[in-house]
């Protein structure tokens, strides 16, 4: 897949001023709300979507509500189940993200972990969960 240069260039401009925030939301337990707000600032300013016109956050699904939708018109790219920073994330997590995505006919269903013990660590399991 290739990146724009432009793209690129936003990401690494932003993406130190994340690790910073994701580290103090980490050391002071911040709860799943404020994940989600941080999650939202991410995906407006290091990919670029819109706030509020592509981000959407509670996104009716059925009878449920997922955190974060991101749509491109009427179209949905990908859902965003979030959880607080400081919680592990489980099986029973996992198979929330894949029922959000196959309810609404999204795919793939990815978790991500945004930080663990040591921040410039990165994993990717079998599982398709991102941990960074």
């Amino acid at each position: 897949m290739h990146i724009p240069k432009r793209a690129v260039e936003r990401i690494a401009a932003n993406l130190k001023k994340y690790q910073n925030i994701l580290t103090d939301a980490r050391d002071r337990d911040k709860n799943e709300n404020d994940t989600v707000l941080i999650i939202v600032e991410m995906l407006a300013d290091l990919l670029g979507y819109r706030r509020f016109r592509e981000i959407t956050t509670e996104f009716k699904i059925k009878n449920k509500f997922v955190d974060i939708a991101v749509k491109m018109g009427d179209e949905i790219r990908f859902l965003v189940e979030a959880k607080a920073i400081g919680i592990q994330l489980n099986d029973k997590h996992t198979t929330k993200a894949v029922d959000y995505a196959a309810n609404k006919g999204v795919e793939p269903a990815t978790q991500v972990k945004a930080i663990r013990g040591n921040p410039s660590q990165d994993r990717r399991s079998q599982a398709g969960d991102i941990e960074v």
